[in-house]
């Protein structure tokens, strides 16, 4: 369930304690935020990251899960308490907004950097087979007919 959906739904839903909304703050449950490092340069790499990152997201939808399933429907809420659920949705959409910006920078980042090795290795390449000069016109075709001959 969508964070903002949640938030929308808080003034429709029923009373619930202060201390019970503070229970499913983002804070309690214990998601372990990704790391994400500066450029990943290998596949194995690549799978840590977005193994961290399936991780943090499958709690992250838990916490979301959670907190609209403890929201009673039918009952209007305190103003305390509703300001509680907003601090508490407030919280953890701030929090899945930085991953989301760390996440999109460090892939910027290591496509740029396997952009910049594809192309280092193709000017490498081209440097160590410069293209064929034309030969002198009696001499490409003494090539041709000598490729042509070894041919079965």
């Amino acid at each position: 369930m969508h964070i903002k959906t949640i938030c929308a739904a808080l003034a429709l839903l029923g009373a619930v304690s202060n201390a019970a909304a503070d229970e499913l703050a983002y804070s309690k449950q214990g998601c372990v935020i990704p790391t994400f490092p500066k450029v990943s340069t290998s596949e194995k790499e690549f799978q840590a990251v977005k193994a961290s990152l399936a991780e943090w997201s499958a709690c992250f939808n838990g916490f979301a899960e959670r907190l609209a399933a403890a929201m009673p429907a039918g009952k209007a809420m305190s103003a305390d308490v509703e300001q509680a659920y907003s601090r508490i949705v407030s919280d953890a959409e701030q929090v899945k907004q930085e991953v989301f910006a760390a996440h999109d920078a460090w892939l910027l980042r290591s496509e740029a950097h396997a952009q910049t090795i594809h192309q280092k290795q193709r000017e490498e390449l081209i440097s160590l087979n410069p293209p064929m000069t034309r030969l002198p016109r009696g001499k490409q075709e003494s090539v041709q007919v000598s490729l042509g001959s070894n041919r079965r």
